[in-house]
């Protein structure tokens, strides 16, 4: 993993590179601004230290050379992007006995999933989230070599990636228990080495991670809002049988919603999970009975605690949180899984008549999200559109109203309905709904922040809305699906079927 750079990492960067660029080709063109990004460009905040990603404030306010933030999209996006590469690059390097065509394989896996379509969407956060899961990758991949001196480069690593984006945790998580695996099957000798290792890093980096947040929230330096406070609440051991499950239901709920089990993409999935687990097993029987060794259950015990890590590295520690946050931007362990899954598989069938099938799988699931991320651009670009034609006209129409009364709260009751061909296009994907966010909702300023950008007034802020707005009894349509009107306190924004 040293030295200078070969055809062969070349080629693997390539790749991956170009693959993404060319399914992500739309959406970086539309330059669509998803709601935390809206207020980003407009107010200018950087935050990201609340919510303990350190690094990633960093970062932004380094490539905003220390001032206030702007668009500067696609540029972390495509930094993203060359980041998959190099993802690629490393596994390259790490796995000389595979191909450069497995390789660009697994490196696509651990990114191409729907759900980091919306990763990659979110403008200032794509290239923090990518790095992360990039170095959880790098801190795996030390681990590969011994010494004491890469396993402290692996904490160091950890520690980055919990301070950029803390779900990147599960993509370190996937990859060390899939090759506990594949050593299981191969070496049994040497898994529980590994495991110990593994585990050793990870509380090594959540301590540290844990004792600087401490610190700084001790000091002053960083303030926890209540809103971060309640979603980084750990349960209690007493809590864990009531909410643990009810955790990783509402995970797994929204992971088959956008991926659905019965689904091609599903299938594939569970098929390549399935492999990995039967080829594994089946090569620790083997490896256990031409051993002849005594005692056979710390193997299987080692077994299926990792098979289990690997199996919920979806959720990961994010299932221990009282209040996870459950967005499809959160579930990075998704790729890592099978990601990790596919490289393991493919160690294990070096040649034979089935080595042919991990590569098939990986190819047809590629092929999955290319069609996903394709629908995905279009109908980002055609909510782009629908917006521009007709925000421009509500926010004239609230501008009215303010100049004429005076009154400077904006109050929404109901949402913006998506357009037919957007409907009609999630009708077709019903996957990818969870990955769209409507601003124009009425519970949160991000719709006075999305007004702002077609022309709304600067004086004019939001206020939460109250049904019994006294429009309601008298609501005549303005314009297109919309009435704007006013009471004594507010302007009142009513979508058709706004209206209780």
């Amino acid at each position: 993993m040293t030295g200078r750079l070969t055809i062969r990492d070349l080629t693997a960067f390539g790749c991956v590179v170009g693959f993404f660029l060319c399914c992500y080709f739309r959406l970086l063109t539309t330059g669509y601004l998803e709601l935390d990004d809206l207020g980003r460009v407009q107010v200018g905040y950087n935050l990201w230290a609340e919510d303990g990603r350190l690094l990633t404030a960093a970062m932004m306010a380094g490539l905003s050379f220390g001032g206030r933030l702007f668009d500067i999209s696609p540029g972390p996006q495509l930094a993203a992007v060359a980041l998959m590469g190099v993802a690629a690059t490393l596994l390259a390097r790490a796995f000389l006995s595979l191909s450069p065509g497995r390789i660009v394989i697994v490196s696509i896996l651990l990114f191409a999933t729907p759900f980091y379509l919306q990763n990659i969407t979110y403008v200032f956060d794509s290239l923090s989230m990518t790095t992360s899961v990039v170095l959880a990758l790098w801190s795996w991949l030390l681990l590969q070599r011994p010494g004491r001196r890469h396993a402290a480069a692996g904490v160091v690593s950890l520690v980055a990636v919990l301070m950029l984006y803390q779900p990147s945790l599960n993509v370190f998580l996937a990859f060390n228990a899939a090759d506990i695996l594949y050593r299981l099957a191969r070496t049994p000798m040497t898994a529980q080495h590994a495991a110990v290792r593994a585990l050793a890093v990870l509380v090594a980096g959540v301590l540290v991670d844990g004792i600087v947040l401490v610190l700084l929230r001790a000091t002053g330096l960083v303030v926890f809002p209540t809103y971060q406070s309640q979603h980084v609440s750990m349960m209690s051991v007493r809590e864990l049988h009531r909410l643990l499950p009810d955790n990783l239901a509402d995970m797994l709920s929204l992971v088959t919603r956008v991926i659905p089990a019965g689904s091609v993409q599903g299938v594939l999935i569970l098929l390549l999970l399935g492999g990995c687990l039967i080829l594994c097993g089946t090569g620790l029987r083997a490896r256990l009975r031409d051993s002849g060794a005594r005692t056979r259950i710390l193997p299987w015990l080692l077994f299926g605690t990792a098979a289990s890590v690997l199996l919920t590295a979806f959720a990961g520690p994010m299932a221990l949180l009282r209040n996870p946050v459950v967005q499809p931007r959160v579930f990075v362990g998704i790729g890592a899984m099978v990601g990790a899954a596919s490289l393991c598989t493919m160690r294990l069938l070096p040649s034979g008549r089935f080595r042919t099938l991990p590569i098939i799988a990986g190819m047809l699931l590629a092929g999955c999200f290319m069609r996903e991320d394709f629908a995905y651009g279009a109908l980002i670009r055609d909510l782009d559109r629908y917006e521009a034609s007709v925000l421009p006209g509500i926010a004239r129409d609230i501008n009215t109203v303010h100049a004429a009364t005076g009154i400077g709260t904006l109050q929404m009751l109901g949402a913006m309905p998506y357009p037919v061909v957007m409907r009609h296009g999630l009708d077709r994907a019903s996957g990818l709904q969870p990955l769209f966010d409507n601003p124009l909702n009425g519970i949160s300023w991000f719709g006075v922040a999305l007004l702002w950008q077609y022309g709304l007034e600067d004086g004019i802020v939001f206020s939460d809305p109250d049904p019994a707005a006294s429009l309601c009894p008298g609501y005549r349509p303005t314009g297109p699906g919309y009435s704007v009107g006013h009471d004594r306190r507010s302007i009142i924004l009513i979508f058709r079927n706004g209206c209780p």
